[in-house]
């Protein structure tokens, strides 16, 4: 039985003018959020999903925007209330379209379609709904690079490998050259058009998160972490994505990053410095020696010694590329 006030999935969909006898549960619910549901009234595929109310109702209104004005997500359908979804106690519920026969995306793909995102999602109306507001000033926007950078100073004096420790101090001045170089940058311009136009951020834009339809066209789904802020911080997320992976030649994938990102997303192209600095700043060495030291292993780091290694070799390399001068630029 369920507890006081909760609703059932069947007693959602009905809110969908759709009874028992219509539905068909196909798989199982994914941790109580996702069911994927036959629709024999309307010969349909459906997915159900459930978001709590921590997270408000904004990654639901963020997909029904999107779905609204024809952009590659599933079509988000409202309940015969006229509302876009439908409430209880703890959660929010809506309905959106099931896509058959999804393929993973193509590098081209993934960068064109988050730049495609960053042109689309811009819905003022969408604001009160949001919490997550990410827009910094200048000096705040700067001072997350010194943070990192404090940070990875810190870590040098918790290791005893001096092969470690030189490691760290190169990578600290890789990060310190970005930083100075940021400050050129017009910082000041690029944070207020993106806040001007009311820039929206995925969040979480994986692998997991974008697939290719059957006509070979990209599809974006799952808002749950999305929220208003600069273009920089998804675009960060997919260059880290892309090149993290060493025996592909990460380096020969920074021009195409770049190249099909701007060709898409042309708003922006005025600040590309801000993004290829920002590329260059070592955020993959950090990320990775932030989780060793939040797992305390930082002790025995002569055990991620080839990791680390590995690492900053990666983020010289990737450093190299961009200050010489590459299309990039």
């Amino acid at each position: 039985m369920n507890p006081k006030n909760m609703k059932t999935p069947l007693e959602i969909l009905k809110e969908y003018n759709l009874s028992e006898k219509d539905v068909v549960f196909i798989k199982e619910p994914k941790e109580n959020k996702v069911w994927v549901i036959h629709d024999t009234k309307n010969k349909r595929r459906l997915v159900l999903k459930a978001v709590k109310k921590d997270n408000s109702s904004f990654p639901i209104l963020l997909h029904h925007q999107l779905s609204k004005i024809g952009f590659s997500v599933p079509n988000v359908f409202e309940p015969t209330k006229g509302q876009v979804y439908v409430q209880t106690k703890k959660k929010f519920y809506y309905v959106s379209e099931y896509i058959n026969n999804l393929e993973p995306i193509n590098e081209q793909q993934r960068i064109e379609g988050l730049a495609e995102f960053h042109s689309h999602a811009k819905f003022e109306e969408l604001i009160s709904f949001n919490e997550k507001i990410f827009f910094p000033n200048k000096e705040n926007f700067l001072k997350s690079y010194s943070d990192k950078l404090d940070e990875i100073k810190k870590w040098t004096s918790s290791v005893s490998s001096p092969t470690l420790k030189d490691i760290i101090n190169e990578i600290t001045k890789i990060g310190l050259s970005v930083y100075h170089l940021m400050q050129t940058c017009d910082i000041e311009g690029y944070l207020q058009q993106t806040s001007k136009r009311n820039s929206i951020c995925h969040g979480d834009f994986n692998m997991n998160n974008a697939f290719t339809t059957e006509n070979k066209e990209f599809l974006i789904i799952d808002f749950d972490h999305a929220y208003f802020g600069s273009p920089l911080d998804d675009f960060r997320f997919l260059m880290m994505s892309i090149t993290r992976n060493s025996k592909n030649d990460p380096l020969s994938k920074l021009n195409p990053l770049f190249e099909n990102y701007f060709k898409v997303c042309s708003e922006d192209l005025l600040y590309k410095d801000i993004y290829k600095a920002d590329s260059m700043f070592p955020h993959e060495f950090h990320k990775q020696v932030k989780q060793i030291v939040e797992q305390e292993k930082i002790k025995k780091s002569s055990n991620y010694q080839e990791l680390l290694v590995q690492l900053a070799e990666r983020e010289k390399s990737k450093y190299e590329f961009l200050i010489k001068g590459s299309e990039v630029g």
